[in-house]
């Protein structure tokens, strides 16, 4: 049985999207932790047990106290709700999974729809809103933009590697570019989808550019960086970074003639959350943690912090 949780208002243990597959036997994945998964796990098996067909909307509320509200009380603190869908596993759920097996090869995305009357998924399409859940009762839709994120890194040396390592825990579909032969940080990287050893003057036919495209510029060459930049400053994406000091962020701008009025919302120099970060693990946690910040911003629709 699949489970999603398809709706989660304030704190909630599960927030939207969060899935896991549960059989009689093992799980796999996690729609939040603690007592209320449990309880989530419990009651998918209670229900295939009974052989239950049709899909079903589970509500938490997270008070200590019912108050009249309905749904499930968790007995949690936190404050919020979640909705968890369970989706008896079926023929259509497998062409579902299998659609997107070959789309996440491709580094493709597309939109997973979930409705009483069945799910699919339609690559190469997408919905304004990254998750979306309309209805109750026994009519509902949920819809999703599913596949990994996509992340342009440009220099395969120790940031580019680290990178790779955390990026791939948070399903990025990895590219690394880098120019030079026989850099060993390039050829130990396992964690990319695709190296590329090509001229940095390729970069910005390589980098297809979109709103889930995410380019990372840390060459070996801070004249590099400058001319990768300024192939990438005018291609739309969902974020683009430049490794770097202050004064060197500084420099490459004014030559290349940007300023305020003419750089990119999406662009973010120096790369990164200041955390004080030196070695390339922790660069490449705090360019991570900036990511994860701006998506969560813009999924909970608060205000997007500043570059």
């Amino acid at each position: 049985m699949l489970l999603v949780v398809v709706d989660h208002r304030g704190s909630s243990p599960g927030t939207t999207g969060a899935k896991m597959i549960v059989s009689k036997s093992a799980v796999c994945g996690t729609v939040g932790g603690g007592a209320v998964e449990q309880a989530l796990i419990e009651h998918a098996r209670e229900v295939m047990a009974a052989g239950a067909a049709a899909p079903t909307l589970v509500r938490h509320d997270h008070h200590d106290h019912h108050g009249g509200q309905a749904g499930f009380v968790s007995g949690m603190l936190c404050g919020g709700c979640q909705t968890t869908l369970l989706y008896p596993g079926d023929n259509r759920l497998l062409a579902a999974a299998e659609g997107i097996l070959a789309a996440l090869e491709n580094g493709q995305r597309g939109v997973l729809r979930l409705t009483p009357a069945g799910v699919t998924f339609e690559p190469g399409t997408y919905v304004p809103e990254d998750s979306h859940f309309v209805g109750n009762g026994s009519q509902w839709c949920y819809e999703e933009n599913a596949g990994l994120w996509t992340a342009y890194i440009i220099g395969g040396g120790h940031v580019g590697l680290a990178l790779s390592r955390v990026l791939a825990m948070l399903d990025f579909h990895i590219t690394v570019i880098e120019q030079r032969e026989g850099v060993e940080t390039f050829r130990k990287n396992r964690f990319a989808r695709n190296k590329l050893v090509a001229c940095y003057d390729r970069a910005g036919a390589l980098i297809p550019g979109g709103r889930n495209c995410h380019a990372f510029i840390m060459t070996h060459d801070h004249d590099l960086d400058q001319y990768v930049l300024a192939q990438l400053i005018c291609k739309p994406m969902r974020y683009l970074g430049l490794l770097g000091s202050r004064r060197k962020v500084k420099r490459t701008l004014g030559n290349l003639g940007l300023n305020g009025k003419n750089i990119p919302p999406y662009f973010y120099a120096p790369i990164g959350l200041p955390i004080h970060s030196h070695k390339p693990a922790e660069i490449a946690i705090s360019i991570a943690a900036q990511v994860i910040l701006l998506r969560n911003a813009m999924l909970a629709q608060a205000p997007v912090p500043p570059p």
